[in-house]
């Protein structure tokens, strides 16, 4: 009996139909599968500090003493140098941890600027009409790794500093003023050193990137690898250029950490937890600097409070929030204290422009000749703006506190994975003028935005306040306040 030749075109249609689901879309986001969590490792704790010194003065020092491993010495001279006022601290980032889950610190000053302009017209300023945002500022991710079969700790450092920025049109150079956004100059310095082990996420350019809200160690190290117990100079940075008094200096930045004994289970439970709370205190840094110095990372998360108690009472410290909530354990709780704030994303020009006539010119380039086709246009202001831009998209942006936090019990102590967030608004930025009775008056603003984070999985003591880590705060200056430092304290009842 022959087979009808329906049944067999059905078979092939559907034996291709199989075969292309097996075949992988390499245009289709993979279905991503979280890997398990290892079981959590020892506390560790990571102090970061920065501080600009003469260049003149630190390469004195070294002259006569050498540079060893252990930079305690060294420290030692930066404290020195401060106090006499010869040199100053710029940022300290604090992170406490736990081993298996990697730890960040970021302060971070959100800068928008344009990337695209068209054109205004005689006498006017371009209108810039696409942006882009680059986060500047300091990042620290740390996290506990296994070499030589000895626990030691790894640190990925990043600064990205805004150095000026440049207009490149001669009337916007003669009209503007210093505090105009255009485009911005923006200098890094990092550290970082990466195994030969690509990581996951890059395997697969349409895969989504891993959650900061629960970042994973894995023990590998993806940073610098440090002992702990020892100051380290982990980054040298010397002046690149004289565009500011800042840029004269050299930055140094400085790491030390520490790793705890893996102590054994007490046996004695703990009670069920109820009640989270997170609570936000404003120090002054060079006192925090100096405090931290004299003492061991861990031993500071617990101390902590009671020096910043102290502090408060000498009025030199300000309470500025407190974030608490009911909880139960193993279970997602989110804490919002936010304001929305409305601003606006696109600006539409304030003029027309009208084609007067389109012509060809012959061209030479590169020794070819061919036909441009020339334009000429007529710019002129729209009835009712007369030339002034008109806001026409707008975003909402949550300012204020957020925390996010999952309670789980772990040798005899609360092991809280805590993702918490500040966002502020620094103020609003000129990126168009309009000429108006001689003056040049501002018609486009964008608001400037200033983030923290804090993202860690720590232990914590019942009905304790144990500090969670440090930020640094951006000022409307847009430079960073070298005379504060945020703590932020965890405590569970």
């Amino acid at each position: 009996m022959k087979t009808p030749l329906a049944l067999l075109l059905l078979a092939f249609a559907a034996s291709a139909a199989a075969a292309a689901q097996d075949a992988p879309n390499p245009f289709v986001k993979k279905a991503t599968s979280e890997r398990p969590l290892p079981p959590p490792g020892p506390a560790f704790a990571s102090l970061l500090e920065n501080f600009l010194v003469p260049p003149d003065l630190l390469d004195e020092w070294l002259r006569d003493h050498p540079l060893a491993d252990d930079a305690t010495e060294l420290r030692a001279a930066v404290q020195d140098w401060v106090a006499a006022g010869k040199a100053k601290i710029d940022h300290a980032a604090f992170t406490l941890g736990t081993g298996g889950r990697a730890s960040i610190s970021e302060s971070i000053m959100e800068k928008m600027y344009p990337t695209e302009f068209t054109a205004g017209g005689a006498g006017a300023w371009p209108w810039p009409n696409s942006f882009d945002t680059r986060n500047l500022g300091h990042t620290l991710e740390s996290g506990v790794t296994a070499v030589d079969g000895a626990n030691s700790l790894w640190a990925d450092i990043e600064l990205l500093e805004l150095v000026s920025t440049e207009s490149f049109q001669p009337l916007i150079e003669r009209t503007s003023k210093p505090t105009d956004v255009f485009l911005p100059r923006i200098r890094a310095m990092r550290v970082r050193q990466h195994d030969s082990n690509a990581s996951e996420d890059s395997a697969d350019p349409f895969a989504a990137p891993s959650a900061k809200s629960n970042p994973v160690d894995f023990t590998r190290p993806r940073g610098v690898v440090f002992t702990p117990g020892v100051f380290y100079l982990a980054a040298r940075f010397d002046p690149l250029s004289d565009e500011t008094a800042d840029s004269k200096l050299t930055r140094l930045v400085f790491y030390r950490g520490e790793i705890a004994p893996t102590a054994a289970n007490s046996g004695t439970p703990v009670p069920d937890a109820s009640r989270i709370a997170f609570r936000m205190v404003r120090v002054s840094l060079p006192a925090f600097s100096t405090w931290m110095l004299g003492r061991s990372p861990l031993v500071a998360s617990n101390e902590a409070w009671s020096a910043a108690d102290d502090w408060r009472k000498e009025g030199t410290a300000d309470t500025i929030g407190t974030l608490s909530s009911t909880v139960r354990e193993s279970v997602t709780t989110t804490m919002e204290n936010i304001d929305e704030y409305i601003y606006p994303t696109e600006v539409e020009t304030g003029t027309d422009m009208r084609l007067l006539e389109t012509w060809e010119e012959g061209k030479s380039k590169n020794g070819k000749d061919g036909v441009a086709t020339m334009s000429r246009y007529k710019i002129t202001p729209r009835p009712g703006l007369e030339g002034a831009g008109l806001a026409n998209a707008f975003d909402t942006r949550n300012l204020g506190n957020t925390a996010e936090t999952v309670i789980s019990k772990n040798g005899g102590q609360y092991l809280v994975r805590c993702n918490w967030e500040q966002v502020r608004h620094l103020g609003d930025f000129v990126y168009h003028r309009i000429k108006v009775d001689d003056e040049w008056i501002p018609d486009m603003k964008m608001p400037l935005f200033a983030s923290n984070h804090l993202v860690s999985t720590i232990r914590v003591r019942q009905g304790k306040w144990t500090l969670l880590g440090t930020v640094s705060e951006y000022l409307p200056t847009e430079k960073i306040d070298r005379e504060h430092c945020l703590l932020v304290f965890v405590r569970v009842d």
